[in-house]
């Protein structure tokens, strides 16, 4: 048997980063070494442009995406799961002090940003109040929506989501 390929942003920490070293490292990279172990099989980790997971997967350029990857229906039909490692929930984080956001839909017309294509951008992008009241720009990493940043988390309980490693 060869060795593992998988695919990850190495942009996400804690899940997966470089070091000062450019080594990608992480608490999913661990976990995914040990699997490796257990299963008595190299690994090798290749960083991924997060929004061609699904391409990378489906090419065979990578044989599994271990990255803090949500499950959803949406993904259940071009990818095989393993049993889920984490519970997920997006949270919304604002500055210190602002007492203006307190849910989600005090986000309207603010700027929101998410990791792109990311499970965050599919929930705000399947919501009728945020792709009418949300202005949104694209970069390569980040998706941006109107205005937060650090300190305060307010969850969005209806966008709880499971983590775990998936391949074709």
């Amino acid at each position: 048997m060869g060795k593992i390929i998988v695919g990850l942003d190495d942009n996400f920490p804690p899940m997966g980063f470089q070091d000062e070293n450019n080594k990608i490292v992480g608490f999913d990279v661990d976990l995914a070494e040990e699997a490796a172990k257990r299963l008595g099989r190299e690994v090798e980790f290749k960083a991924i442009d997060w929004s061609s997971k699904e391409a990378e997967l489906k090419s065979g350029r990578v044989q599994v995406l271990w990255n803090g990857l949500d499950i959803t229906e949406k993904r259940k039909e071009s990818m095989l799961f393993s049993k889920p490692y984490m519970d997920n929930h997006q949270i919304i984080f604002v500055k210190k002090g602002n007492t203006a956001v307190t849910d989600e839909k005090s986000l309207a017309g603010k700027t929101v940003g998410t990791q792109s294509a990311g499970t965050a951008e599919e929930y705000m992008d399947a919501s009728d109040f945020y792709r009418r009241k949300s202005r949104r720009s694209r970069s390569t990493s980040t998706t941006l929506r109107h205005s937060w940043i650090l300190r305060m988390a307010v969850s969005m309980p209806s966008s709880a989501t499971r983590s775990s490693a998936a391949t074709t």
